[in-house]
């Protein structure tokens, strides 16, 4: 698993400064490429704190220079934020006890229920692809 530690470290390697501000509801944080700085919101809970880090950190790593709620960059941090916090097998242990209380196994798996929706949703969906591709080529 993934720790705060090993984002803040990584961030220190990206050369990302990292501040905290309060901000408008709604948001946990955004990334300013020119200027290198991940700003996350100072109210966010551990849980929300470590998500929106690692996708934030996604960001700085691409270069992303703004960015729409559903356009590419964006949904390739969530994908990734999603992939690089979430265990398979700690996710299909989780599913196979609770099912679809996406509230528990995001719990059981402490990340944010978003980053459960953007595993089911754009992490699943081309792991599966993937595994049929490789079946098939056999």
């Amino acid at each position: 698993m993934v720790s705060v530690e090993d984002l803040l470290r990584h961030a220190e390697q990206l050369g990302v400064k990292l501040v905290e501000h309060p901000l408008p509801k709604g948001y946990c944080g955004f990334y300013l490429h020119p200027q290198r700085i991940i700003c996350l919101d100072s109210g966010l809970s551990q849980r929300q704190y470590l998500c929106t880090l690692q996708h934030e950190l996604i960001h700085a790593e691409f270069r992303d220079d703004g960015c729409s709620p559903t356009g590419k960059p964006e949904l390739r941090a969530r994908r990734e934020t999603a992939s690089r916090l979430i265990d398979l097998r700690e996710y299909a242990a989780c599913e196979n006890e609770y099912s679809n209380d996406l509230f528990h196994i995001a719990l059981e798996l402490d990340v944010t229920k978003q980053v459960i929706e953007d595993y089911r949703e754009l992490v699943l969906p081309k792991m599966i692809a993937q595994q049929h591709n490789f079946v098939n080529s056999r």
